[in-house]
């Protein structure tokens, strides 16, 4: 991303984290180790995907200001940035789960079709249920944004291609097809022309970053879910983070640091927490050095193991993964 949008980077890292949190504390229960202190987030933290999903669609639009991109080398960029350490990590848990198939709590009966629908990412369409990586459930929504682009490309206007989207992701939301979760990338698409098209005021965009962080952590301690109800979603944590976003572009950019390096690495730390949660607490568990030891202490803990994991993945697989997966692609099946 450019450097201009290292408020935008650090956002990220405040959703990929929040959403750890968010599973931390719901696993952390389940193995005897309950939060006592940071039960206030409890359920709350999912809203770190409801922020993924606005930044996704003003990304795409903001990657795209300046150039025509054709539709297959878009969607190949976009694939091979999202799916090679996707279809590893799968791979991983299909590995595990034959070799030991107590280590994971999920159904994973009919694991072959269960399989193959999760690497094409349609697990929730043909078979109505999560992933074989769980979390990959958002990503099955960005590949459906990513491929809704892709066809409208052809249409080679922006606005157009723009429209289409629009049209087609409100006809499978109507349709009762898709969540109306996907909507927020409608918002990002909305901001993103917004941002570039308009004369930004900052004192506006200052008011926005106000607005919409009062109306996000208003949601904290008043207007609390009691369920993930996706239809409320929308209203409670897209919008203000479609006000917190467009916000953020009009302050100061702050330098590159920890937070923007965890913003890099949000993809990595977002996917590995499958793994690092579970073994956190499987661990401790086992060990006994923890007895005795605050609940909230070891939540922390397991989110700042997490996260380092979820940056040395990024920095030792998941670049270099990326990297060779276009390589690859580009040099020799481009060709054929």
């Amino acid at each position: 991303m450019h450097n201009k949008l290292n408020n935008l980077q650090a956002l990220r890292a405040f959703a990929a984290l929040n959403v750890v949190l968010f599973h931390i504390i719901g696993i952390s229960k389940s193995y005897g180790f309950g939060v006592v202190g940071l039960k206030i987030f409890d359920g709350w933290g999912f809203n770190g995907v409801d922020i993924f999903f606005v930044l996704s669609g003003f990304i795409m639009v903001y990657i795209q200001r300046n150039k025509k991109i054709s539709p297959a080398i878009f969607f190949i960029d976009r694939l091979t940035r999202i799916a090679p350490l996707y279809w590893l990590l799968t791979a991983t848990v299909l590995a595990l789960t034959y070799s030991f198939p107590s280590i994971f709590r999920s159904d994973f009966s009919d694991i072959q079709m269960h399989s193959l629908a999760s690497i094409f990412f349609m697990s929730q369409l043909f078979l109505g249920k999560m992933p074989v990586l769980f979390d990959g459930w958002t990503l099955e929504y960005e590949i459906l944004f990513y491929a809704s682009i892709t066809i409208g490309l052809f249409f080679h206007k922006k606005n157009l291609t723009y429209l289409f989207v629009m049209l087609l992701i409100s006809f499978l939301m109507i349709f009762d097809l898709i969540q109306t979760v996907a909507f927020e990338f409608l918002l990002g698409i909305f901001l993103g022309n917004i941002y570039l098209n308009i004369e930004n005021n900052k004192k506006i965009q200052l008011a926005s970053l106000v607005v919409g962080l009062t109306w996000f952590i208003s949601t904290l301690i008043v207007f609390r879910l009691e369920s993930q109800i996706f239809t409320q979603r929308v209203i409670m944590y897209g919008l203000p983070s479609f006000l917190i976003i467009y916000g953020l572009l009009g302050i100061n950019q702050i330098q590159r640091g920890v937070l923007t390096k965890l913003g890099d690495a949000s993809y990595s730390i977002y996917l590995l927490q499958v793994f690092t949660i579970p073994a956190f607490y499987k661990l401790i568990k086992v060990i006994k050095v923890f007895d005795g030891v605050p609940h909230d202490f070891l939540a922390i803990l397991c989110l700042i193991s997490t996260a380092i994991g979820g940056y040395l993945m990024y920095e030792l697989v998941e670049k270099h993964l990326t990297k060779w997966t276009r390589i690859i692609y580009f040099r020799f099946f481009w060709k054929i």
